[in-house]
């Protein structure tokens, strides 16, 4: 896993004499120790790959004619209802985006969508498919590339301030704790779904840390 920040970030907030090199083995493995804590938090990876994630389509696409004489054939399609919400980011636009359509979940070249017949809204993360698809569950399989360039060594050049904030303030702390312990805690919706129970975990990163993190912690809506 690439370290979300590098050594001299770190250092930079600890009392360490510039090319002082005696705490690098130790800041190394507590910068590893950070970034695997803060990804299992945020539920993601940070640096940029591919992914492939599969949905329900809870509802499909309508013809709607087409007042303005844009199609050739007088009617269009329009998405029915909410789009498809992927959830790692930041979503390249650049690499291909590829939409299959399969109620059978095999997933093969055959049963791609073209492309002028899906819509991507990077900024939102939204997948539109501007066709008719059948209602039926895990029957679409989206893969994108999204996350964070890898620079030096870490992901610190290019990663959001929050996340580098974060890394930084855990790391500094468990460097400076010679017998730390987990300080704070995270809930989850208990497994049958109830509302307002919630299971205590232990998360060993700072309150305020975790507060950092929010915004960037995955939606679990579609599955990889």
């Amino acid at each position: 896993m690439t370290p979300l920040i590098s050594l001299d970030d770190v250092k930079s907030g600890l009392p360490i004499r510039p090319g002082t090199t005696s705490f690098d083995t130790t800041l190394t493995a507590i910068i590893a120790s950070v970034t695997s804590q803060i990804s299992t938090a945020c539920r993601r990876v940070f640096e940029k790959q591919e992914h492939s994630e599969i949905f329900h389509v809870q509802v499909g696409a309508k013809q709607v004619y087409d007042l303005y004489g844009f199609s050739d054939d007088g009617f269009f399609y329009r998405p029915d209802g909410l789009p498809f919400l992927l959830t790692n980011r930041p979503i390249d636009a650049n690499l291909p985006v590829t939409v299959r359509f399969d109620p059978r979940h095999v997933f093969g070249d055959d049963t791609i969508i073209p492309s002028d017949e899906v819509t991507l809204l990077p900024e939102k993360n939204f997948v539109f498919v501007n066709r008719a698809l059948s209602r039926s569950r895990d029957s679409v399989k989206i893969t994108y590339t999204a996350g964070y360039e890898v620079a030096g060594g870490s992901l610190s050049g290019s990663l959001p301030e929050d996340i580098k904030l974060a890394a930084k303030l855990q790391s500094v702390f468990l460097f400076k704790k010679t017998d730390y312990a987990n300080v704070g805690s995270s809930g989850d919706t208990a497994e049958d779904g109830q509302s307002g129970k919630e299971w205590a975990t232990q998360s060993g990163l700072l309150p305020e840390v975790q507060s950092l993190l929010i915004p960037y912690r995955r939606l679990l809506r579609g599955r990889e």
